[in-house]
């Protein structure tokens, strides 16, 4: 109740959600016209592009989630009808609804300096000035009628609210909603529901990794990862470590030197997209195995040596540029997909989910010459060997239109000790980048290369191989490995060439990967099978493997 004897008999109307003092064109009571710097009564909201109708829904949407809201823009609009003043000349204590704003409203936002500032402003009048300042110096584009900052901002906090409250929490007080209210939605999501993943501490409890990476701020690292852990099965997911992945290793990140960057804001129609909106029935979609059509792909999913528990899969995709819809913005062409992966167990419970968004901008020029091309996306779990079931989805987001595929997949084990080679991975262009040895990560993370999922090359053209090899044995005297590789290619099981071997490099590493290429003249059109076969000469062990491929005519 005393927050609303400092408002104004229309912000007081507002929040009892009746009567004509709530209407926007509701005259300002104790008479007066005083001016906005935008030529509005200070007493109304500035329509902006949304319109009365959207400015009626974002007052609705944002007062029920966060009632501080409310109680800030009765500040800043200059409704405050009868502050009291001081005759003394004493510093008038800052009022419950001053101190909501600055600890509730903007405590992810307002600097150790600004707050310092406003705590020490002598009464509410300067307080609300301090207030309008706050929101205009932040404002991207001061010519438009819209604060694009203050609108992408409320608009988060809303969709934090939303989407991350729980056990009675708000949703921007969880960790979870720092991080959105922050950076924005991550480009990247994986959730864990499988109970393995846990120890002893946390049980069951579920993971999400959320991967940030190329953020607006320059202040802030290229690639940032926060883990979030739902310890007690409530929902509420804390934070459980926040990196900055580097190939040597990852480094701690300080989320205290977090801020909201506002010196290049995103397009407005991208900030206020709902990054979560959907999500529910896209998992749905995912889970149930219905298939969707409407968007053609081909996938490949791989198997690597990962961690001591987990197999790291890298998982392509390529879809035609001709079935998506690019975004037409001045001269470039937008395209934007969601990826969603699943994986389940035999019996169909779902145990993992990773989500992925991904933006690409091409010219006009190179949209026609891509209509016939493939566009390819790239992405990779870790996972515990088995027997899953997989599940991959992808969602045009300018038009809505879905396509999925559904199949079985074995997770590979490569701990037993015994000698073991990796699946093949074939490509046109260079090999996987970004390879990385060493303890606990992956040999291989092929972010960029391109693999050919249907695995068909042109006569001519450079086949490019890659594989690993597992367990390898050292020589007790000289602490060296000794391996030779055998490499073929049959069609209808004759052997068509044998490809020369590659250079054998005698080394102390236990896991050795191979990376070569072999150019396909005089191949006639048709199916073909690359057989890989690898020794270990001090062990007088052998392992093998094979994959298919085709020449196109």
């Amino acid at each position: 109740m005393a927050i609303k004897k400092r408002l104004s008999p229309r912000f007081r109307g507002l929040l009892r959600g009746r009567g004509d003092e709530g209407r926007p064109d509701a005259p300002r009571s104790g008479g007066g016209t005083r001016r906005s710097r935008r030529g509005e009564p200070p007493g109304q909201v500035p329509r902006g592009r949304g319109g009365k109708d959207g400015l009626h829904r974002r007052r609705q949407s944002l007062q029920r989630p966060f009632p501080a809201i409310v109680v800030f823009l009765g500040l800043a609009l200059g409704s405050q009808g009868g502050v009291p003043q001081t005759t003394s000349g004493q510093k008038e204590p800052i009022s419950s609804s001053s101190r909501q704003w600055f600890e509730e409203v903007v405590p992810y936002i307002i600097t150790d300096a600004e707050k310092k500032v406003f705590e020490n402003l002598p009464n509410e009048e300067e307080r609300g000035r301090f207030i309008d300042r706050f929101w205009e110096k932040r404002d991207p584009d001061p010519a438009t009628p819209e604060n694009e900052f203050k609108t992408a901002y409320f608009k988060r906090i809303a969709l934090a609210n939303k989407s991350f409250g729980a056990s009675g929490i708000s949703g921007w007080r969880t960790d979870r909603g720092k991080i959105f209210i922050l950076l924005g939605p991550p480009q990247e999501i994986q959730r864990d529901f499988n109970p393995a993943s846990a120890n002893a501490l946390t049980m069951s409890a579920a993971r999400e990794t959320w991967n940030y990476w190329n953020l607006a701020n320059p202040r802030l690292p290229y690639n940032l990862e926060f883990s979030f852990l739902d310890k007690y099965g409530t929902g509420n997911y804390v934070m459980e470590t926040s990196l900055i992945p580097r190939a040597g290793g990852n480094v701690p990140f300080d989320t205290a030197t977090l801020s909201y960057h506002f010196d290049r804001m995103e397009i407005l129609a991208e900030a206020m997209k709902n990054p979560f909106e959907g999500e529910e029935k896209l998992r749905e979609m995912i889970t149930t195995q219905v298939a969707y059509d409407h968007i053609p792909f081909r996938y490949e999913a791989l198997n690597f040596k990962g961690t001591e528990r987990s197999t790291y899969v890298p998982l392509f995709l390529e879809i035609p540029y001709s079935k998506l819809a690019g975004k037409r913005t001045e001269d470039k062409f937008l395209y934007s997909l969601t990826l969603m992966i699943s994986l389940s167990s035999p019996m169909g419970q779902s145990l993992f989910q990773k989500s992925k968004e991904v933006r690409l901008e091409h010219s006009e020029q190179e949209a026609r010459l891509l209509e016939g091309q493939p566009c390819r996306i790239q992405t990779a779990i870790s996972w515990p060997p088995g027997n899953y079931g997989i599940h991959v989805l992808v969602l045009d987001n300018n038009t809505g239109k879905v396509g999925t595929a559904h199949g079985d997949f074995v997770v590979r084990d490569f701990t037993g000790g015994e000698l073991v080679m990796s699946d093949i991975f074939l490509s046109r262009e260079g090999g996987p980048a970004d390879k990385t040895a060493g303890a606990g990560a992956p040999l291989v993370r092929p972010r960029d290369s391109r693999i050919q999922e249907d695995r068909t090359f042109r006569p001519g053209e450079e086949m490019n191989i890659y594989f690993e090899v597992y367990n390898l044995t050292t020589d007790p005297r000289s602490g060296l490995n000794r391996m030779t590789a055998d490499l073929s290619i049959v069609q209808d099981g004759r052997p068509v060439v044998r490809i020369p071997p590659p250079p054998a490099e005698a080394s102390a590493q236990k896991d050795s990967r191979v990376q070569m290429s072999v150019k396909l003249k005089n191949f006639q059109p048709g199916p073909y099978v690359l057989k890989i076969n690898v020794t270990d000469a001090n062990a007088a062990k052998s392992a093998g493997a094979e994959v298919g491929f085709k020449i196109a005519e």
